[in-house]
């Protein structure tokens, strides 16, 4: 009596801990309905599900499908409609499905109406809609897509033709309800335009038994093509398949068809419209939507739901052959071949048969390499007779031998050696090969053993290759491996792993230690090597990463080494970095803005910005410099420091900087002279690469000439880094431009080398003042202090000196005082785009 309270607690208790319990992740299992307009048992409708259920169930997760029936082709009513609703408002309710697959038109348009109300508002699959019947409802909402159902009739015909050549005459049977008279009329149309030849009667209006005359009465070349459902006289409904077999019955007339329910009633065949293929399209449609395609994005299908066919007891009743038709034709019924349905004994035999004349080759291959062999051994044993005839008659011939051998082994273990050794090592240097770090990581790894792993990369070494030889840069790596190799850094390994690339190895080894072997390196370059009687200042950018702190892969420090050098040699050459981990985001935010660099110049995404200087003495505009800005349509708006250093690292800045210098010469001949004394002139930074070109020289002055630009009125700025690659190919190239009259302004200047002996050598005429000096004005006086000397070095070389980033009125009263001549900043003006330049210059004018 007390068992049914019990066991309801118990029960209760379940639930309760049940529902306590952490949710238990499992994989979301898509939901499709298939909503079909017809009942079941038809034979459209169920070949259409199968093709559908067979292709989704090949999903993995295979999603659930449910499969609903309308039976509108006995209650095509609104009323069906309402009833319907209700209960699937009943049946599905909080039971949202992910994709809806309608078909034929009436699910088509129920789905349309209620699958938001309904059935969560999934996105919509059909078939079974026409061409014509879809405009109806355009234009289709974003999330429908679908397989259009369009019968080739002339396919159909085309097939008739071919199995029949001397066809004239084609009877076409359809009933005179809506959609019959649609594909009837549609499918004359279409024969009429396609095969003109033949003549086309129409069953339109007529009475079944008026038909059966009719056809009858025709020429035994003719040929019916049925399209759709057919009414008798009664009005009674006559099926698909039941109207097809006895129309095929009680006709002298091959009976073509379009569609695959009317197969197997004694039709021919035709071009044939298949309601499983037609599931498959939707069901790989359905396939696109469940993996996150949308259904925009997905065009309406109208094709592949087509095959031809031919029946095979039907082309027998008719005498057709398979003469001519193509290769892909289905012949439905037809009886296998004998090779067909003993194939596997056919092959069996032909593989055995195979086999045997495989063994028989062996078997007489075998027999005739042991006749040689036997040969060969007689002929070995008359050697070896006669040898050991020659060793007894000579014993003093037998010692020479065996020293001769004796010396041939020796210098094959010389020879191996050298072989090893040169497996292992550097040819050029001497140094440990990437073979060998390979070696060396592998055995670390083995043992686990730590290690730092110190990635050393030449600053600019291509430039010395490019203007000096390579014959001169590999004494220069020479030079570089014994100044490395004096260092003497005890424990450390050295190797050379590419052209102008090394790496140290360090066992046992933290930060503290990489950080006082980077010293040293670097200290030990801070002076020139003397290569051939040339002073080379060659230096190292260098990266490091830790094992296993950073990694226990050989490949992985590798790579983590590498970005950390790349985050020295483009931020401070020269240095040595730590790898740390958001230098990887780094490196793939480097590769985003290579990639959107590519063809940005094509694509119009540079622009050019324009900032005034100011003429302190006279107080007037003497002229702009041109600042290259780039505005990706995805990434907005890059800072210059960010992209200019990739353009140079692939060397597109040649291709971008000859733009810049090209529109800013144009903008600069587009202003117009006015009344000044001297028009104003235009600033380009120039590239170390551009620079470097064999013929950078001939653009700048063809673009001068193109635009008409007086070679007075343009100023290159170049850096001090460039002449201190190659100094005598600078010169030259600059003198070049000198003599046409161009200015030369040395950029920057303060940050980098600042000798005097490059300004006596150069042929440059104006010093522009780096904005890290000018920042520190009037708060630093040992900074003000070099910006006296500066100018005053500038002054008594008869150049004209730039401050730049000028941005306080202190700063400007502190240049005036010293005698600049040219300031240029916020406090004048900022960066400006051409209309707006414009403007700026006529309000100077005017004022």
């Amino acid at each position: 009596m007390c068992s049914f309270p019990y066991f309801s607690r118990l029960f209760l208790f379940l639930g309760v801990f049940g529902l306590l319990l952490p949710p238990i992740y499992a994989e979301h299992t898509p939901d499709v309905l298939i909503l079909n307009s017809y009942h079941r048992g038809l034979k459209w409708s169920d070949s259409t599900i199968e093709g559908a259920q067979k292709k989704l169930g090949e999903l993995s997760p295979a999603p659930r499908i449910r499969v609903e029936y309308m039976d509108w082709k006995h209650h095509p009513t609104k009323e069906n409609f309402r009833l319907l609703k209700e209960y699937y408002a009943y049946k599905y309710i909080n039971h949202p499905f992910d994709v809806i697959i309608a078909n034929d038109d009436a699910a088509f348009e129920f789905a349309l109406l209620y699958k938001k109300e309904l059935f969560g508002d999934p996105p919509l699959v059909f078939t079974g809609v026409s061409e014509d019947n879809l405009t109806l409802y355009s234009p289709l909402p974003p999330d429908v897509t679908g397989v259009i159902e369009k019968a080739d009739a002339s396919g159909t015909i085309a097939l008739a033709s071919q199995l029949f050549p001397d066809l004239k005459n084609l009877y076409v049977v359809y009933d005179s309800t809506e959609s019959g008279l649609s594909m009837g009329k549609e499918a004359i149309k279409e024969l009429s335009e396609s095969h003109p030849w033949i003549r086309l009667i129409s069953s339109e209006g007529k009475p079944l038994p008026a038909i059966l005359e009719e056809i009858n009465a025709l020429p035994p070349q003719n040929s019916a093509v049925l399209l759709t459902v057919f009414y008798g006289t009664s009005g009674d409904e006559i099926g698909f398949e039941s109207f097809a077999k006895s129309l095929a019955q009680k006709i002298n007339k091959p009976l073509f068809v379009l569609y695959d329910f009317n197969l197997g009633t004694g039709a021919l065949g035709g071009k044939i419209y298949s309601g499983k293929r037609v599931g498959e399209r939707a069901a790989k449609l359905t396939e696109a939507i469940l993996q996150g395609t949308p259904p925009s994005k997905l065009p309406l299908q109208n094709e592949g739901a087509l095959e031809s066919v031919v029946d095979y007891n039907a082309a027998k009743r008719f005498g057709v052959e398979d003469v001519g038709l193509p290769k892909e034709t289905r012949w439905m019924g037809k009886p296998p071949s004998l090779l067909e349905t003993h194939a596997k004994l056919v092959y069996a035999t032909l593989a055995i048969l195979v086999w045997l004349a495989i063994l028989a080759l062996f078997l007489a291959y075998h027999l005739r390499k042991t006749h040689l062999f036997n040969q060969e051994l007689e002929r070995k044993n008359e050697e070896l007779e006669q040898l050991n005839d020659e060793i007894t008659a000579s014993e003093e011939e037998l010692e020479a031998q065996y020293e001769e051998l004796s010396a041939t082994y020796e210098d094959l273990l010389k020879a191996q050696k050298r072989l090893d050794f040169m497996a292992y090592h550097d040819t050029l240097t001497g140094l440990n090969n990437r073979a060998a770090l390979s070696l060396e990581l592998h055995r670390f790894e083995t043992h686990r053993t730590p290690y730092a792993l110190i990635l050393m990369d030449a600053d600019n070494f291509k430039q010395i290759n490019d203007t000096l030889g390579h014959q001169f840069g590999d004494q220069v790596i020479i030079a570089a491996t014994q100044r490395l190799a004096s260092i003497g850094f005890e424990g450390v390994k050295l190797f050379r792993v590419s052209g102008d690339e090394f790496i140290a190895l360090l066992p046992h080894a933290q930060n503290e230690e990489v950080k006082r072997f980077a010293k040293e390196v670097i200290q030990a370059f801070s002076k020139p090597l003397i290569v051939e009687g040339h002073l080379v200042y060659f230096a190292f950018s260098l990266g490091s990463a830790l094992c296993p702190q950073d990694g226990v892969r050989k490949d992985e420090i590798l790579t983590k080494a590498d970005v950390a050098m790349y985050h020295s040699k483009t931020h401070q050459k020269g240095t040595l970095t730590l790898f740390e981990d958001h230098l990887l985001e780094r490196i793939r935010q480097k590769q985003r803005l290579e990639k959107h660099l590519k063809g940005a110049l094509e694509r119009g995404e540079f622009t050019l910005c324009y900032q005034p200087q100011l003429h302190l003495p006279s107080g007037t505009l003497w002229g702009f410099e041109a600042l290259l800005r780039w505005n990706n349509p995805e990434l907005g708006p890059i800072p210059p420091d960010c992209f200019i250093p990739i353009l140079e690292e692939n060397h597109q800045i040649i291709q971008v900087g000859t733009w810049v210098l090209d529109e800013a010469c144009a903008f600069a001949a587009s202003l117009p002279l006015g009344t000044e004394e001297r028009p104003p002139c235009v600033c380009v930074n120039i590239s170390s690469h551009q620079l470097f070109h064999n013929d950078f020289e001939e653009i700048v002055l063809s673009t001068l000439k193109r635009h008409q630009l007086p070679p007075e009125r343009l100023e290159i700025e170049i850096t001090e880094s460039v002449f201190i690659d190659s100094l005598g190919l600078v010169k030259e190239k600059l003198e070049r431009l000198r003599s046409e009259g161009i200015r030369v302004a040395l950029d920057d200047f303060g940050t980098g080398y600042s000798s005097l002996s490059y300004l006596q050598a150069l042929p440059i005429t104006t010093l522009k003042i780096d904005k890290s000096f000018i920042d520190e004005i009037p708060s630093q006086s040992i900074q003000q202090g070099i910006i006296s000397a500066i100018i005053s070095i500038g002054k008594l070389m008869n150049l004209e000196i730039v401050a730049e980033g000028v941005e306080t009125k202190e700063q400007l009263d502190h240049l005036a005082l010293h005698f600049c001549d040219r300031i240029q900043g916020y406090l004048y003006a900022k960066p400006l785009p051409p209309l707006a330049l414009k403007d700026f210059i006529s309000a100077k004018g005017e004022a």
